[in-house]
């Protein structure tokens, strides 16, 4: 083996273990990739600097520095282009698509995300073309096309192998759930949160869950059902202070706010609320630091390299070095008050917001106290009109059992009438029968009774007045279903609808209980009822 495999061999472990790292230790891992990217310069191995470049490219997307990101990644991909590295020119354009996102260039986005498809599409390269696919939803979804990243979710899938591809079939789920809290379908963003929660169950997917939990929490709270909001929250806020994620825990605490609120708890919302701008403050510092920690390990590795080629093309040339420090020194300068200074503007921002929040609570307090007293007038005036209503229909009540009271004695005297009238009917035939004294006292007799008949009735017309006030609109219902019905028929009905035996009924109508028999079935044939129904029924439902 040659001098320059060798090294490019080293060079080789030098990144590997600088990608292993790039999460966990950037710092670390940017001094390997330099130091990798240096060995492959030397041996002139293009592959190795692209490769070095692109994974700089990733660590400053990681500490927010896009702008520098953005460089690395198109100088990796200038190299894979000159190289014909299709495969990789297709990874760098959908991580340059990812970084413009975050960097609030979609349009950008979006093209370079198109770039990689093609490449995809050519390679036939399934997971590619899966992963392009839902992060080209993702941005429709932003654009507010929903129907439209549902689709290209879709399609994503077809192109997922669900064994070999768990986390790019859970990162396609949980933009397909994304979509569906847009929508407002919180069931089915639930389905498919869960479904992807399920399957990153890897360390690779750690982070992933977490931001599951957070979804899944926020899908209930937006249900209205707090008390898994408030379990599935909870676990995401377990989780993420258990791997110190700050962002996420972040994300938990306002969850938690807007809960509390939602359920008028705000001590605790504004608690929750405090503890979040608490995280915030913490997350600007931390960046910061990270920030300054990775651009000064950047640059004092830059400086160096730049120490080594200025001492190797001319030592005595301490001038320039000078100049150089200082530009550098000017350019760490620069970058250090521009990240202070984002830091600041940030954290007043924060600050207005919480006072905004403070006085949004208050406020809702107040007007929780007005409506409070609103129900309590509103209690007291419904319970004096309930005690007004029940007296009203006391009286009522009252008002109806005299006139039933009245109804039924007319009832009585139209009976005792007609069975009086009866009894004369007899009285009078014996008289006929008889002769001398005995026919006049008998005619005498007849008087009498009839004197005292007309003394205790006062006919039908009392009888249907007092009905028609108990039983207002019983005539004319009787007339929706027969519009020509008699008078005597109209007195049948009536009869029965007071539940009168059939003797009682024939002796106030003055006919035989044959006749009224007789009566009955025509009046049952006349309303066109069915021979198992019942006329009684019938009119008692009038």
């Amino acid at each position: 083996m040659n001098v320059n495999a060798k090294s490019s061999s080293a060079a080789d472990l030098l990144l590997a273990k600088a990608e292993e790292l790039h999460y966990t230790q950037p710092s670390r891992s940017l001094s390997l990739t330099k130091e990798a990217m240096h060995q492959y310069v030397s041996n002139g191995n293009s592959l190795g600097i692209a490769n070095s470049k692109f994974l700089l490219g990733r660590l400053f997307y990681i500490s927010g520095a896009f702008s520098q990101s953005i460089r690395y990644q198109q100088e990796a991909l200038k190299l894979y282009t000159k190289l014909g590295k299709r495969r990789s020119m297709a990874e760098v354009h959908s991580s340059l698509g990812t970084t413009y996102y975050f960097a609030r260039q979609t349009q950008k986005a979006m093209q370079e995300q198109e770039l990689a498809m093609a490449i995809y599409l050519e390679l036939d390269d399934s997971k590619g073309i899966a992963l392009t696919l839902t992060r080209i939803g993702h941005l429709r979804e932003k654009e507010k096309k929903p129907q439209r990243a549902l689709q290209l979710h879709e399609r994503a899938l077809v192109y997922c192998h669900k064994k070999t591809d768990s986390i790019v079939y859970a990162e396609i789920y949980e933009n397909i759930g994304s979509v569906y809290e847009d929508l407002e379908a919180f069931d089915k963003a639930l389905e498919y949160y869960q479904l992807a929660f399920t399957l990153n169950q890897s360390e690779i997917g750690k982070e992933a869950r977490i931001t599951l939990l957070n979804n899944i929490g926020d899908c209930y709270r937006k249900m209205g059902n707090f008390e898994k909001a408030l379990l599935f929250t909870g676990k995401a806020l377990a989780e993420a202070r258990k791997s110190n994620n700050n962002y996420e825990a972040r994300s938990a605490f306002r969850d938690f706010s807007k809960l509390y609120d939602l359920k008028k708890e705000f001590r605790l919302s504004k608690m929750y609320l405090d503890s979040a701008y608490e995280l915030t403050d913490i997350i600007y510092t931390d960046e910061g630091a990270q920030q300054i920690a990775l651009l000064s390990t950047f640059y004092e590795l830059e400086q160096k390299d730049r120490e080594i080629e200025l001492l190797d093309k001319n030592k005595r040339n301490a001038t320039l070095t000078g100049w150089i420090y200082l530009q550098t020194g000017l350019i760490v300068c620069i970058l250090l008050f521009v990240i202070i200074w984002r830091q600041r503007v940030r954290m007043k921002s924060d600050r207005r917001n919480l006072k905004a929040q403070e006085l949004v609570v208050e406020t809702k307090q107040q007007l929780m106290q007005v409506e409070l007293d609103n129900a309590r007038l509103r209690e007291s005036k419904l319970s004096s009109d309930l005690q007004n209503q029940y007296l009203l229909e006391r009286e009522l009540q009252q008002e109806l059992e005299l006139r039933s009271q009245s109804l039924s004695s007319h009832t009585l005297q139209l009976i005792e009438k007609n069975g009086l009238l009866e009894s004369l009917q007899q009285s009078l035939k014996k008289a006929i029968k008889a002769e001398g004294a005995e026919k006049n006292k008998q005619l005498r007799e007849v008087s009498r009774q009839i004197d005292f008949s007309f003394h205790r009735d006062r006919d039908w017309s009392n009888f249907e007045h007092f009905f028609a006030q108990v039983h207002a609109s019983f005539y004319d219902k009787l007339k929706e279903h027969l519009t020509d019905i008699s008078r005597t028929e109209q007195r049948l009905c009536a009869l029965i609808k007071l539940k009168l035996e059939s003797k009682e009924i024939a002796i106030i109508l003055g006919i035989t209980v044959d006749s009224l028999r007789i009566a009955r079935y025509r009046l049952k044939k006349r309303l066109k009822l069915d021979e198992a129904d019942s006329l009684g029924s019938f009119i008692e439902l009038l």
